[in-house]
């Protein structure tokens, strides 16, 4: 693995303490306007990347070091074995708060240009999740790959968004507009998404669920099964007809208006590989990635080590150049790349 140089030059020094600067901005206030300015700074040179991973697993390392109750919980000669650890999480403490006050200064340098994304990665950490009730939003032009808390993926058509709220015994996801698939986890909860005044609930299955501008719901199962009730309040006990229809894999089915409309036949989805041309991923697993990317043709990208396969990624990513996409995997978390005939594989 590579390492940081003992006398940085002063133009990798003031990259390094802009990106300490971004984590300290970001660790006291959010918002879009701050995350797309971040992701301009970051795709505007590959230094900037590698520059707040590191700073970041840094911060993050003195913040788990901070809070742990196991540190705590030592007896006093333990905490004195372990002064130089406690002066290096201090010290990054001390650092935090003076780039607090030099922020203004640093500002300066955060690009609000327009920039090229197409070569936008930043590898993150596994304690980056989605905030219970988050609202999640594609652009109007790309599709967006979003791991959810749970290990869920949601994939998201352009202009569409989501509404994501788990509880400890239940997880919901609101469709606001558009069209999504889930990719679900198993965790034991049941897994609800609302669209259109229904519901359609799995466990552990694939499946799109898509909202018109006019009301109307169309689910698409791909794998599994799953539940759809086009109504949460049926405004008669007799009415009919059924108000559950269970899908199995390749049915589809709509409703509007609380009315499910016509019958579930097996019949093929309507362009069910939409989500493969998703090329922008927030905080999915590296496992998840190379499946993405695995598919079809050709020597498949490898990763023998389940903890390299947990890693969580995001980033723009060419799914379609294996070769390349092994090589900015590897330079984002210093690891190696191995080209072999029949197989690229990814390695510490």
């Amino acid at each position: 693995m590579t390492t940081d140089q003992t006398t940085p030059d002063p133009e990798t020094e003031r990259i390094r303490a802009t990106a300490a600067a971004w984590i300290v901005r970001l660790e006291h206030r959010q918002s879009p306007r701050l995350e797309r300015n971040l992701e301009r700074w970051l795709a505007a040179d590959p230094r900037h990347t590698l520059a707040y991973r590191r700073m970041t697993q840094r911060f993050e390392g003195a913040r788990v070091l901070r809070g742990s109750q196991r540190y705590a919980a030592r007896p006093p000669a333990a905490r004195r074995r372990s002064v130089p650890t406690m002066a290096a999480a201090a010290a990054l403490t001390v650092v935090a708060l003076a780039l607090i006050l030099l922020l203004p200064k640093f500002q300066q340098s955060l690009p609000s240009a327009g920039i090229d994304r197409s070569r936008t990665a930043v590898a993150v950490g596994a304690s980056r999740i989605v905030a219970q009730g988050r609202r999640i939003a594609a652009p109007a032009t790309s599709i967006n790959a979003v791991g959810l808390e749970d290990g869920s993926v949601v994939t998201l058509d352009s202009a569409s968004a989501v509404q994501v709220a788990f509880a400890h015994d239940a997880r919901h996801v609101t469709l606001l507009r558009g069209r999504a698939r889930f990719e679900v986890a198993h965790d034991g909860r049941p897994f609800t998404v609302f669209a259109g005044g229904g519901s359609v609930t799995a466990r552990g299955t694939i499946f799109d669920v898509a909202l018109s501008p006019q009301g109307r719901v169309a689910v698409i199962l791909i794998r599994g099964s799953v539940d759809v009730v086009p109504s949460a309040a049926p405004t008669s006990p007799r009415r009919d007809p059924v108000l559950v229809r269970r899908l199995a894999p390749g049915e589809t089915t709509d409703y509007v208006s609380g009315t499910l409309l016509g019958a579930s036949a097996a019949t093929p989805a309507a362009d069910p590989q939409w989500s493969d041309h998703a090329v922008d991923f927030d905080n999915v697993s590296l496992r998840y990635l190379l499946e993405r990317g695995n598919q079809g043709a050709g020597p498949p990208i490898t990763v023998s080590d389940p903890a390299l396969q947990q890693l969580r990624v995001s980033g723009r990513f060419d799914l379609t150049d294996r070769k390349r996409l092994a090589r900015n995997l590897a330079t984002l978390f210093d690891l190696h790349v191995d080209m072999r005939r029949n197989a690229i594989e990814i390695r510490r």
